[in-house]
This record gives structure tokens, C-alpha cells and sequence, in this order.
């Protein structure tokens, strides 16, 4: 995941007058998991609560194929 996406959450966060606090909380995963995606990659599961609690829609690319 790269700083975009997560500028992209506080966005949307703002947007509906919330904290990254209450994006968490609305997702039932821990604030720090969110912070910690500047250094690390998150699973799938936890960015699709976050897409969902925020009313957006989560797009992977395809794997590349050896």
C-alpha cells in the first residue's frame, strides 16, 4: 500500500467527520493496524471493512502471471 491510500482514507474519513480513530472503530480493527500501513501491507479483509465502513468499493489488480 503506498502513502496515497492512506491519504485517500483520511479523506474520505473527513468527509463524513470522522478520525482515523473512528474508521477503525467502525471497522473492528485496532487504530494501529491503519498507522502501520505506511510500513506494511495490509490483508485484504482489513481494507475491505475499512472500503465498506467508508461506502467505497475495493479494487485489486490481478496477480501478475509468472
Amino acid at each position: 500500500i503506498d502513502i496515497n491510500t492512506i491519504d485517500r482514507i483520511k479523506e474520505l474519513a473527513k468527509k463524513r467527520g470522522w478520525s482515523l480513530q473512528r474508521v477503525a472503530e467502525e471497522a473492528g480493527i485496532g487504530i494501529n493496524s491503519i498507522y502501520r500501513w505506511n510500513s506494511k501491507t495490509p490483508s485484504t479483509q482489513s481494507l475491505n471493512k475499512v472500503a465498506k465502513v467508508l461506502g467505497c468499493l475495493l479494487y485489486t489488480s490481478p496477480s501478475p502471471r509468472d
